[in-house]
């Protein structure tokens, strides 16, 4: 109570305190995508979940000694970042938890896994002609026979982009040639995209000098990653019979199935 300004008493009025609360949410991980490489390899991944915050924020192992390297942090929303993941070359077959760290708190962990390629898979085969291109006009053109295989890991599952070549163990004499010279093997080069997969494209070459003329070939699949110990692992083996009008891998002469395993 009080007086007004003309000294008559007045109605006292309370005045509220309002107080705000700031609550700080834990970070939480729902998912990793994707959640797997391999030795040697590099992933950009994407942490889906939630309290995330663009500051005081990181990705880390959850253990000790971890072959995972985790770089290039990039906050995308509260409820997704951003990171580049590498495997060590050496690394063996497994899972490594990781968690997110966010206003000195700590998420739960969710695994990202290690494939270390094994063998390879068919996911497609086509037999057509060679297409006309430099160097490759007379007709009628020559069979090409296209074949795109997996690296999967001794379970069957997709590794992730890879570093593979192609060596020759044994090659003939090309009769398509006037001079004899057959194909050359494929040097290390990575996976088509974000994959494990490769196209292995097989003809004789374009000019051929009569049907049925060809070569016979043994050659292999390597993954070739750099700073890995040992020899490039062989993948996968194949025997092909090749002909201007017909092309043999492994005794088949048609198509393999959609899932057929070519190993070492």
């Amino acid at each position: 109570w009080g007086l007004d300004i003309w000294g008559n008493m007045c109605e006292y009025t309370p005045v509220e305190v309002v107080r705000e609360a700031y609550m700080e949410v834990r970070p939480r991980i729902d998912s990793i995508s994707p959640n797997f490489a391999a030795p040697g390899a590099t992933r950009t991944v994407t942490i889906n979940g939630a309290g995330f915050t663009a500051f005081s924020t990181s990705v880390e192992s959850a253990v000790s000694n971890s072959p995972l390297v985790i770089t290039n942090f990039n906050f995308i929303s509260s409820q997704q970042i951003r990171v580049s993941i590498a495997v060590d070359p050496n690394a063996f077959a497994g899972v490594v938890p990781i968690r997110v760290v966010s206003n000195n708190m700590t998420s739960n962990t969710r695994d990202f896994g290690i494939r270390v390629p094994h063998h390879l898979k068919v996911v497609n085969d086509i037999t057509g002609t060679r297409p006309a291109g430099p160097g490759c006009t007379l007709t009628p053109r020559p069979t090409e026979r296209d074949i795109t295989f997996e690296v999967v890991d001794s379970n069957g599952f997709p590794v992730g982009p890879i570093p593979v070549s192609e060596v020759y163990t044994s090659l003939t004499t090309n009769s398509c040639h006037p001079t004899g010279a057959g194909p050359n093997p494929s040097g290390c080069a990575l996976t088509d995209g974000d994959t494990s997969r490769f196209t292995d494209a097989i003809a004789v070459n374009c000019g051929y000098l009569f049907v049925g003329c060809g070569y016979d070939i043994t050659h292999k699949w390597q993954w070739c990653p750099t700073g890995r110990t040992g020899a490039p692992f062989i993948l996968g083996t194949l025997m092909d019979n090749v002909r201007s009008n017909q092309i043999t891998v492994n005794c088949n002469s048609t198509s393999f199935a959609i899932g057929t395993e070519i190993f070492p």
